[in-house]
């Protein structure tokens, strides 16, 4: 059994040893430009109209095989041309494609 340094040494050592992942979490606000259905749910894409500065950015929606969501909130953002929020992290993609998926999306009223 370890006891007080050595316990403590052999927690230190574990720990450095474990690899974590490094996220590159982002939201960004926009509007819809345009999302797409696909024969293969994985690759569609959602473009954003960046509200900062006007510039693009694609986005993939994931799928779940459970729940289509988040292509439900973009076509409801796309016909309504309300304003969305969406957070995605620059490594994780739907595998077709290099672009992030979409991890939240949220809409917002119209002020």
């Amino acid at each position: 059994m370890l006891k007080g340094r050595t316990l403590a040494a052999a927690l230190t050592l574990a720990c450095a040893t474990v690899n974590i992942a490094h996220a590159d979490v982002f939201t960004v606000r926009g509007k819809i430009m345009f999302t797409q259905g696909h024969m293969y749910p994985a690759c569609r894409i959602v473009q954003l109209k960046r509200l900062s500065d006007g510039g693009t950015l694609n986005f993939r929606i994931p799928d779940t095989g459970k729940d289509d969501g988040i292509l439900a909130t973009t076509l409801t953002a796309l016909t309504t041309g309300l304003q969305v929020e969406i957070t995605y992290d620059t490594n994780q993609t739907t595998g077709c494609g290099s672009e992030p998926q979409i991890q939240y999306i949220t809409i917002f009223p119209a002020s």
